[in-house]
């Protein structure tokens, strides 16, 4: 049975990777020079509801380096990947610690919270210092237009928790969590 649930996963895990790299590479709307909402974020905060925050981090960053190995004019970005592992990490995380709370609506304040913070260390911080460092980018350049992708990518990812967010509820009211529902199916 438990070899059963873990193809199962690697499996959904390998199809929503898969997912998150169409949505990034072919379903992008472009915003200004090479800023795009990026809708892989919706995919990412799916994950982090579904896998530990290790497992949502790994994920995350697989889609950026799968994206930008296969589909872009500058190859992998490294940049990328660890910005999308530390929003992974952070959102999984707080639906993780989130997930027993009672109060509903102190849980969705967290989460969003989160979402927002996790999104500004991973693309202001992390995807800023790695690029100054890598390109020799002045900060002040390089941080104006990584804040601009940080509302696009919170957004992206605000559209995720949003779409979920019925599916959360129904399980709230079933007494039912990520886990037991994936057990449920086999």
């Amino acid at each position: 049975m438990k070899n059963k649930k873990e193809v199962y996963m690697l499996v959904l895990n390998a199809v929503l990777i898969a997912l998150g790299v169409v949505l990034s590479s072919f379903l992008q709307i472009p915003i200004y020079s090479d800023i795009r909402i990026d809708l892989s974020y919706v995919v990412i905060v799916v994950m982090c509801l579904m896998y530990n925050p290790i497992q949502a981090g790994l994920s995350a960053m697989s889609i950026a380096m799968l994206e930008s190995s296969l589909f872009t004019q500058y190859g992998f970005s490294i940049s990328w990947a660890t910005a999308n592992f530390v929003v992974g990490f952070g959102i999984s995380l707080a639906f993780m610690l989130t997930k027993t709370m009672r109060k509903n609506w102190l849980k969705h304040i967290i989460n969003v919270g989160t979402i927002v913070v996790s999104v500004a260390i991973g693309m202001l911080f992390v995807k800023t210092i790695i690029e100054c460092n890598l390109y020799n980018i002045p900060f002040e350049v390089k941080i104006v237009k990584n804040s601009v992708a940080f509302g696009i990518d919170t957004a992206a990812c605000l559209l995720g928790y949003l779409a979920i967010l019925p599916r959360l509820l129904k399980m709230k009211l079933n007494g039912l969590d990520a886990n037991n529902e994936i057990e449920e199916v086999n």
